[in-house]
């Protein structure tokens, strides 16, 4: 049977938690434990739905909310994260009556559910559906190389950083009235703790992008105030031919392509509610994605 728990009234459950992911997703842990250091706190941001054998977590899913803004209005959305059950107790019913009893509780409070997945068939029978995201791409805008000291790497292990991100997540802006994520940490914080992060000074805001030979890719902004993509590109260095942005670009770049584009060819984005700018291109960005 499934169960609704807490993970600050029951302190041995989040490792069980964990000791179930890692046998799904080996690193999880480590993941998380490097996350913690950007502000990462699972036990704060997610509550667990879990299915208990004695001692052991056999199955778990996770719920969090998430801001959004969606065609110009702030909404709490839900996300659903870290599906898994162990492999010697699949097939018993606990994935069904953990998501459905989930479910029933977010449908008391959100109006919206989302999760990203390469399992679609696992979720359609339970109101999820598979919507269409857009890749904004082009070639890239002739502009002159950035200038030395114009962006500079963030330490993640620097408190002062920390707190430079922190702040700037706390007072971001919507990349796009379309679509655009507000005042998270939690996810950002588990997603970017892998990853470069660039802090722009001139822009006051943190960037997290990869450039090849081929091509310079935008996957996240965070900011105040949403600056043109040549205000960004300004500041970096990288001049491939092509150029690729990864979330909802309409009012950063206008002038690029939009194209239906699934992240990595398999991470569909899934919903269950309605979504006010469905059938318009936008995309969730990667480190919003749970």
């Amino acid at each position: 049977m499934s169960h609704r728990r807490s993970f600050a009234e029951t302190p041995r459950l989040l490792p069980a938690v964990f000791d179930l992911l890692e046998t799904i997703w080996p690193g999880i842990k480590a993941g998380a434990g490097e996350a913690e250091q950007l502000g990462l706190d699972w036990g704060a941001a997610s509550t667990p739905f879990v299915v208990i054998e004695g001692d052991a977590v056999i199955s778990h899913l996770g719920t969090m909310e998430v801001p959004l803004v969606i065609d110009g209005e702030e909404q709490m959305v839900a996300a659903v994260h870290a599906v898994a059950t162990h492999p010697e107790h699949r097939r018993k019913g606990h994935y069904r009556a953990c998501i459905e009893e989930a479910l029933a509780w977010i449908d008391e409070r959100y109006a919206l559910t989302m999760l990203t997945t390469d399992h679609v068939a696992l979720y359609e029978p339970f109101g999820f559906r598979c919507v269409t995201e857009h890749l904004w791409s082009g070639p890239m805008p002739d502009i002159a190389p950035a200038r030395v000291g114009e962006r500079r790497l963030l330490d993640k292990g620097n408190p002062e950083d920390v707190r430079l991100l922190h702040r700037l997540l706390r007072d971001r802006v919507a990349i796009s009235p379309r679509l655009g994520v507000v005042r998270e940490l939690h996810g950002f914080a588990f997603y970017a703790a892998s990853v470069p992060l660039w802090y722009l000074p001139a822009l006051d805001a943190v960037l997290w992008y990869t450039a090849t030979d081929e091509a310079l890719v935008l996957h996240d902004l965070v900011a105040a105030s949403t600056p043109a993509v040549e205000a960004i590109l300004e500041h970096l260095p990288e001049r491939p031919p092509a150029l690729s942005i990864e979330f909802t670009a309409d009012v950063v770049a206008p002038s690029l392509e939009t194209t239906p584009h699934n992240l990595d060819g398999n991470d569909w984005l899934m919903l269950r509610g309605p979504l006010a700018v469905e059938g318009q291109p936008f995309m969730l960005p990667r480190t919003a994605r749970f």
